[in-house]
């Protein structure tokens, strides 16, 4: 979550928190309430899933990494290794087994299922030079564990994203119930400012949704700020 997102999930927190200890009794002020709530929720929900889109995104990199790194030096060396002592007793292998090149996992992945394909056809001519008895088994495995940490990566990528993408309609939500509400605190201000004046501090400090008020401003709404109820 960006600094600008968290201060601004601070900031609505902190409203939140305030409107709940001072609430005033109309149900129009208790649906914004709801909404804030509502709101403060989701945002909250979005960073947690950003995060874990993050953390799950990091692990399946590491996870493919190492993956791909056995699969090249506890398997595939040695197919390319037991094939090279063939080549004098079955000429058709020459050229086919050869180490897949550096480059794109989705290139490695296509060339390693070659090479198993090649090492299921010729097992009888490659096990008994050291290929191993359970050789095919263990490479399919291994590339189809491959293949998923792709799947994993995709997966927290897509939470991420989504998450971040969906940040800006949460916090605009938050921004409008905090606006709804401040029209019931100033409503009240006449026999009520010091309810007032906590509410204007307790959306204000450190927060992104209003400028902050002299002591002389407090009493009455002003036409250019930025944040009043009449805001978008």
């Amino acid at each position: 979550m960006k600094a600008r997102i968290r201060q601004q999930l601070s900031a609505a927190r902190r409203a939140l928190d305030y409107a709940q200890r001072h609430p005033i009794d109309d149900n129009g002020f208790r649906v914004a309430l709801q909404r804030l709530e509502a709101a403060v929720t989701l945002v909250t929900n979005l960073g947690l899933q950003e995060s874990a889109g993050r953390s799950g995104r990091r692990a399946g990199v590491l996870q493919r990494r190492a993956a791909r790194r056995k699969i090249r030096d506890e398997l595939l060396i040695r197919v390319v290794s037991v094939a090279a002592q063939a080549i004098d007793d079955d000429p058709t292998i020459l050229g086919v087994f050869s180490m897949p090149r550096s480059g794109p996992n989705k290139r490695f992945l296509l060339e390693a299922r070659s090479l198993l394909a090649a090492t299921a056809a010729r097992v009888d001519t490659l096990i008994p030079l050291g290929l191993g008895d359970h050789f095919v088994d263990d490479l399919g495995t291994a590339l189809d564990q491959f293949e998923a940490t792709g799947t994993t990566i995709d997966t927290g990528r897509g939470l991420h994203v989504g998450a971040v993408r969906t940040y800006g309609k949460a916090i605009d939500n938050c921004r409008r119930a905090i606006n709804v509400i401040e029209t019931y605190y100033r409503a009240a201000a006449i026999p009520d400012e010091s309810t007032l004046a906590g509410w204007i501090n307790a959306r204000t400090v450190e927060g992104p949704f209003t400028r902050h008020k002299g002591a002389d401003d407090i009493s009455a709404p002003s036409g250019d700020d930025p944040s009043g109820p009449h805001s978008h």
